[in-house]
């Protein structure tokens, strides 16, 4: 349950029932790939290891992608807090404004039905 809807009672709860799995821990990854000396290259092992050496690149953007992405989820999940926040304020705010201008309509009343009853005629 949310904080900030606990304080309130007119809110009804939220209740959180998703799990987060955390991804599995990354194996070390190869920089390049290279054939033995030993070993001939034919154009299509050199077509190979360069597509290997690509996608090993590509690979390591995708990681620093992610990890942008993932701090961007931070801090969206912080604004998205505080937001939460302000808004239980402010709808805590316009509740006693609410009560108040009740309060103020009652005496309002009041008053009215009293200066009826002085201005009226006496019969």
């Amino acid at each position: 349950m949310i904080e900030t809807e606990a304080a309130r009672p007119d809110v009804e709860p939220v209740l959180r029932t998703a799990q987060i799995i955390p991804f599995r821990p990354r194996l070390a990854v190869v920089d390049t790939v290279a054939l033995p000396p030993h070993v001939a290259t034919t154009p299509r092992q050199q077509r190979l290891v360069q597509a290997l050496e690509t996608l090993n690149t590509a690979m390591q953007e995708q990681r620093a992608a992610m990890l942008q992405w993932r701090s961007a989820l931070a801090d969206l999940k912080t604004s998205t807090a505080g937001l939460g926040d302000s808004l239980g304020r402010y709808q805590d705010n316009l509740a006693s404004l609410s009560r108040s201008v009740a309060s103020l309509r009652t005496q309002a009343t009041t008053l009215r039905n009293w200066a009826d009853k002085v201005a009226a005629p006496e019969d």
